[in-house]
This record gives structure tokens, C-alpha cells and sequence, in this order.
């Protein structure tokens, strides 16, 4: 007697208990098509970044620019919105999200931290902690996967001293 295998990324049980157990995608799978709310934004955010562009001056190798990216990912999101069912598009929507956060924690832990100890910046320690704080770690410890919406909201109520103490450092900017 053959047993069947299942090799549908899709219906791993570790993936399922991350995505169900997220505080958004969680959501998501059960209530919203994730790429049809990304698409809505995106094309928001297309529109507000024109009108932003048209004033006080109009920069048409910006606006150019701007729709050659929103141009790609927009239908993108519109034939994944329509291909894939609620549970699928959040599943990939959340490795959009951790692999995201894999690569911006890893590049503010080991660049942004290691150039401003080299530079002897105040802002090493910031870049430490924000790096530290956004890794995806703790959530793939099989523990602490129930506690992922906990972990969520800690990390969003840290990041605020945290990025407090990089503004107060004089080396991060908002502009």
C-alpha cells in the first residue's frame, strides 16, 4: 500500500499554523483577497505619488519612471488576485513579508550596524537593536509559533524607542 505525498507547498501543516497564526495574513486568509487589497493600494499609491510629482513641478522622467514599476507589479497583482484562492494568496503574501523582513533586518544588522561602529556613529546601537528586533526568528521556533501575533505586536510597540533613540542619534533622518 502506497501512502500519498503531499508536495503542495501550499498545504504544509507548519505553513498553514504560520499563516493562520499571523496577525494579518491570518486575517487575510480567512476574509479579504490579499491581492486584490494589494492592487487597490498600489494603484493608490500609484495616484497619490503622480499628484505628488505634479506639484510644484512636473517631472516627467520621475512620472515615467514611477509607471514603468507600477506597471509591473500592478497586472501582477491583479492575475495573482484572480489565479489563486484567499488561503493562497495570503500564503504568499506572507513569504513576500518574511523574506522582505529577512532581507532588511539582515542588511540594518550586518551593514547599517557594522558602518556606523567603523564610523564610530551613535547610531550603531539602533541599527543593532532594529535589525536584531525585525529578523523573522522567533516565529519559526515551533514553541512560540501560537505567539506570533504577541511577537507581532511587541515588535511594532519596540520599534518605536528604538527608532526614538536612532532619530536622537542625529544620523537618522525623516525626509
Amino acid at each position: 500500500m502506497k501512502k500519498k505525498v503531499n508536495v503542495s507547498l501550499f498545504e504544509e501543516a507548519w505553513l498553514k499554523e504560520q499563516v493562520n497564526g499571523h496577525i494579518f495574513f491570518g486575517t487575510i486568509s480567512r476574509h479579504i483577497n490579499f491581492f486584490t487589497l494589494l492592487l487597490y493600494g498600489l494603484a493608490t499609491l500609484y495616484i497619490i505619488k503622480i499628484i505628488l510629482n505634479l506639484y510644484p513641478h512636473i517631472h516627467y522622467p520621475e512620472i515615467i519612471g514611477l509607471t514603468i514599476d507600477y506597471a509591473i507589479f500592478i497586472p501582477l497583482a491583479y492575475y495573482l488576485g484572480k489565479k489563486l484562492n484567499r488561503y493562497k494568496q495570503a500564503v504568499l503574501g506572507w513569504i513576500i513579508l518574511k523574506i522582505g523582513l529577512t532581507l532588511a533586518g539582515g542588511l540594518i544588522l550586518t551593514i547599517g550596524t557594522t558602518v556606523s561602529i567603523t564610523k564610530h556613529q551613535s547610531d550603531a546601537l539602533p541599527n543593532f537593536l532594529l535589525g536584531i528586533l525585525w529578523l523573522p526568528i522567533l516565529e519559526f521556533i515551533p514553541k512560540f509559533v501560537k505567539h506570533q501575533k504577541t511577537i507581532s505586536i511587541l515588535r511594532i510597540i519596540l520599534t518605536i524607542p528604538v527608532v526614538y533613540m536612532g532619530c536622537k542619534s542625529g544620523y537618522w533622518h525623516w525626509e
